[in-house]
């Protein structure tokens, strides 16, 4: 009789197997492993030259299902969050050499997870150097670069790479269009993007929010095909979501005109934000004698502007922990009379809580700053000035218009201004414009503007002050525009680099606001050609409340002739300079008393047609 195997090692390992087989099918893993790493050490590694090789074959079996069940184990303890068992259990993939792809992937998976982007770009990478075309790899180096390593410009091609090998991923096409938004400028692949998203799946909030926003930015679209745009996105996406089934609330209204009103805040952006600098002001000087002010912040942000600022806001709730109907319910409950989102389509907004008509009256301003595009009646007015819109424009609105004067108040209460400088043409001989605003702010026909300037003033410079932008990218677009390259320079953004500007050139189709106040507190004027949009119209509106308006142009030949005279003149330039922050300190702009009793007036109007209807 032939012994076939006269150790009984075979049979060991096969009883082992075998065992930890069913253990697997009990759903008994941990019991499985053990029975595998009994069954594994039964026969050496052939490397040594001991063992019988024939043994190999069951050998990688059992180590190919050792590894399997340490990867299930592991994903399991890493999505319930127990990583010291996970990472007991990851340790022992490095004892059954050589790593997978498989094990690459959770490997940096689990780093993602814990946040040590640098160890998760290793692991990604090797999975990549041994699978080009692993797609998941790809989306999550993304993602790496993205949300851990602070590194937008290398995330980009990444996602790219991934939405060519798969292309149905929503989530993905969303970041796309983000880093396409503020990369490269590029709105019309940004809008792309945000589509594609939309119709993998079209009830996608992120992803139809950012559209909105990118919509404003389109200078294909005057301000009639931004309303047929924004009527017809909201539409298709309140279709879609559950937000189309919101419906107005029934309640009955003291309608007393001239009783105390209760006035409502919403906004997403009440942290170190832009519009924060906007309403804190404002809301600070609200006369609570007259009325009462509550304040719905859906921000996440904890920030120092929260702590030391927000928290110290009259009436102020924190409520991003509530969905669009418990807050509907809760400032019904609070019963605010008006209403006034101050959100749009920012992140974290709770627009869509509008829906369900919370309030009688419901206001729009400052963060979107044109139509919502939602059903008529949700949003009845939008606060606007006399000339950021024409009264023929309200046909491309579904709110009404109700000007103010200013449009707006400015404080950066926790910002201490640097000292104006010195023009620094006097010194340099030469003069340097100024681009502060975002990229996808900057049209092809703005650049090509930007570029007859350039050439007329060979000696100039423009600098364009961006945090982060691919480079690459953008100089194509520069190069297309017919830009000298020569005259450009690209700094990051600073408020030190005001002092290395002379004139700010401003971008056209959507002007700068918040870029153009900071410019001008830190001295340096800015040149706007005020457009055929609400949004084209804010630095123009801006300069003629500060009694500027020789820097607003009235047609693209009036910009480039007005840049090209006061680079030949510096030292008009400088004499502005001089008295730009006082000329600032003493408009209206900075009278945020004024202002709030103004705002006050307008609710109070608008209360009173309310009662009258």
């Amino acid at each position: 009789m032939t012994h076939l195997d006269p150790t009984g090692v075979r049979a060991k390992m096969q009883f082992l197997y075998h065992l930890a087989q069913m253990h697997l099918q009990a759903a008994r893993s941990q019991a499985a492993l053990l029975e595998l790493e009994k069954a594994y050490a039964c026969c050496p590694d052939p490397a040594l030259n001991i063992g019988d090789k024939s043994l190999m074959p069951l050998r990688e079996l059992i180590r190919t299902a050792l590894i399997s069940c340490l990867l299930g184990l592991s994903r399991e303890a890493i999505a319930a969050k127990q990583y010291e068992p996970a990472e007991r259990w990851l340790s022992q993939l490095f004892d059954y050499p050589p790593l997978t792809t498989e094990s690459l992937f959770l490997l940096g998976s689990y780093f993602y997870e814990r946040g040590f982007g640098e160890a998760a770009e290793t692991y990604f990478e090797q999975v990549l150097a041994a699978d080009p075309i692993h797609a998941e790899a790809m989306r999550m180096l993304g993602d790496t670069f993205y949300f851990l390593r602070n590194d937008n410009v290398r995330a980009l091609p990444c996602y790219e790479a991934f939405v060519r090998l798969y292309q149905s991923n929503q989530s993905v096409y969303n970041l796309l269009g983000h880093l396409h938004y503020y990369l490269t400028g590029d709105i019309q692949m940004s809008l792309k993007d945000f589509e594609r998203a939309l119709e993998i799946q079209p009830d996608f909030k992120t992803a139809n929010d950012n559209l909105m926003m990118g919509l404003l930015k389109d200078d294909s679209l005057n301000q009639a095909g931004i309303f047929e745009r924004a009527c017809t996105t909201m539409t298709r996406f309140l279709n879609h979501s559950e937000y189309g089934k919101l419906r107005p609330m029934v309640y009955v209204v003291d309608r007393d005109p001239e009783r105390r009103l209760h006035i409502g805040y919403l906004s997403s952006n009440l942290f170190s934000h832009p519009t924060f600098y906007y309403l804190y002001p404002m809301l600070k000087a609200h006369q609570l004698t007259e009325i009462d002010v509550s304040c719905y912040s859906s921000s996440p942000n904890q920030d120092h502007v929260v702590k030391n600022y927000v928290s110290q806001l009259p009436g102020i709730n924190f409520v991003h922990g509530l969905n669009e109907t418990q807050l509907a319910d809760k400032i019904r409950a609070d019963r605010i009379d008006i209403l006034v989102d101050a959100s749009g389509f920012e992140a974290n907004n709770r627009t869509m809580a509008l829906l369900a008509r919370p309030a009688p009256i419901q206001v729009s301003y400052m963060a979107y700053i044109n139509t919502y595009g939602l059903p008529p009646g949700v949003v009845d007015y939008i606060l606007t000035a006399s000339d950021l819109v024409e009264p023929h424009e309200q046909a491309w609105y579904r709110e009404r218009f109700f000007h103010l004067e200013p449009y707006c108040v400015y404080a950066r209460n926790d910002h201490e201004w640097e000292p104006v400088s010195e023009l620094p043409a006097l010194k340099r001989g030469y003069v340097t414009f100024g681009v502060f605003n975002q990229l996808a702010k900057i049209t092809d026909q703005t650049l090509q503007a930007w570029a007859e300037i350039l050439s007329q003033v060979p000696e100039s410079r423009l600098m364009l002050c961006r945090d982060k932008l691919d480079w690459p990218a953008v100089e194509r677009r520069l190069v297309q525009a017919g830009m000298p390259l020569s005259q450009v320079q690209v700094e990051t953004f600073a408020y030190s680099k005001y002092h290395l500007c002379d004139l700010q050139l401003d971008t056209f189709h959507y002007s700068g606001m918040t870029i153009n106040l900071d410019s001008l507190s830190m001295g340096v004027p800015v040149l706007t050609w005020p457009q055929v949009n609400l949004t084209g119209r804010m630095g123009g509106h801006i300069n003629r409340v500060l009694g500027l308006e020789v820097f607003n142009a009235n047609s693209r030949e009036d910009y480039c002739q007005k840049a090209v005279w006061f680079a030949r003149h510096p030292q008009v330039l400088a004499e502005y300079r001089l008295t730009m922050r006082q000329r600032l300190a003493d408009s209206p702009l900075s009278d945020p008393d004024a202002f709030a009793k103004g705002l006050e007036a307008a609710y109070r109007q608008m209360w009173r047609n309310f009662c009258r209807a």
